[in-house]
C-alpha cells in the first residue's frame, strides 16, 4: 500500500463561542488542532441578553491547554466579524457548534448559512451528540456521495482528513429503497448494473490520492437516516460531504 507523508490540512483551528452549547465545538476543535499540530483560536462573540459568555467559556476552557481567545465586535452580522477574522487567516478551518435544532440536525438560522455560503474554506459542524473521544478514537472518516460531480468534491477532502488523522477513508452512496427511474430498476434486475459500479468508477479515479486503507459501502434508504446510522455503526471520526448537492445541505 502506498504511504503518504503526513501534512497540516489549515493552518489553524477557529471556533465561534457565544454559549455553553458551543462547548462541544471547542473540545473538538482543540481536538482537531492538536491532532493535525497546529493551534486552535476561539472567537468570542458579544453575549446574549444574560451576559454569561465569558464564564462560560471560561469554564469550558479550565481543562483545555494553548487555546487562544479573540473577543470580535459586535456587528449587526455577526458572521460578517467571523469571516473576517477568517479571512485574515489564511488556511484556516471554522469549528462550528450545531445544536440540532432541525431535521439535518444543524444549527438553524443565517450564521451557519453565511460561514457555508461566504466562507473560503472547509467548515466543521459539531453535532450535539459529538465529543472530542469520539473524533480521537480512531473511526473511520466518513464520505458520502450522491453520483453528482459535486459530491465528489468532498473526496480529496475526506482523503486529506484520513491521512491527516491515520484512520480509514469509508466512501458512501445512498440508493433508494424504491428505485423510480423505470431505465436503472430494470439495470439493477438484470445485472446489467451493480450497485457498487459507480463506487468501484470512483476508486479507480480517485485511487492515487489514497495512501491509506479504503472501503466503499453501498447504503439503502434514506440519505440522512442511512448515512447517521452507518456513521454510528462504524464510529465515524467524521461525516465528509459538499453542501448544494441532493446528500448535502442546502446552506
Amino acid at each position: 500500500m502506498k504511504t503518504r507523508r503526513r501534512t497540516n490540512m489549515f493552518s489553524e483551528v477557529l471556533i465561534p463561542y457565544r454559549d455553553n452549547d458551543d462547548d462541544v465545538a471547542v473540545h473538538i476543535g482543540a481536538a482537531m488542532a492538536e491532532t493535525a499540530g497546529t493551534k486552535a483560536t476561539v472567537l468570542m462573540l458579544p453575549p446574549k441578553h444574560d451576559g454569561h459568555t465569558e464564564v462560560d467559556l471560561q469554564s469550558c476552557l479550565a481543562d483545555i491547554d494553548r487555546v487562544d481567545v479573540i473577543e470580535l465586535e459586535t456587528r449587526r452580522f455577526q458572521s460578517d466579524a467571523i469571516l473576517s477574522e477568517v479571512r485574515n487567516r489564511p488556511g484556516a478551518l471554522i469549528c462550528l457548534a450545531s445544536h440540532g435544532r432541525d431535521r439535518a440536525a444543524l444549527l438553524t438560522g443565517s450564521l451557519t448559512n453565511d460561514l457555508l455560503m461566504y466562507g473560503p474554506g472547509s467548515v466543521v459542524l459539531c453535532g450535539p451528540d459529538s465529543t472530542a473521544e469520539a473524533f480521537s478514537g480512531g473511526g473511520p472518516v466518513l464520505a458520502a456521495l450522491d453520483g453528482s460531480d459535486k459530491s465528489e468534491v468532498a473526496i480529496p477532502l475526506a482523503d486529506d482528513w484520513a491521512t491527516t488523522l491515520e484512520r480509514t477513508l469509508e466512501i458512501v452512496t445512498v440508493l433508494p429503497e424504491k428505485v423510480t427511474s423505470p431505465e436503472l430498476a430494470h439495470a439493477l434486475a438484470s445485472g446489467d448494473v451493480h450497485e457498487a459500479g459507480y463506487l468501484e468508477n470512483v476508486m479507480r479515479d480517485h485511487g492515487e490520492l489514497h495512501g491509506h486503507d479504503v472501503t466503499f459501502d453501498v447504503l439503502h434508504g434514506d440519505p440522512e437516516e442511512s448515512i447517521i446510522e452507518e456513521a454510528r455503526t462504524r464510529n465515524a471520526s467524521l461525516i465528509v460531504l459538499a453542501t448544494h448537492t441532493p446528500l448535502g445541505f442546502d446552506r
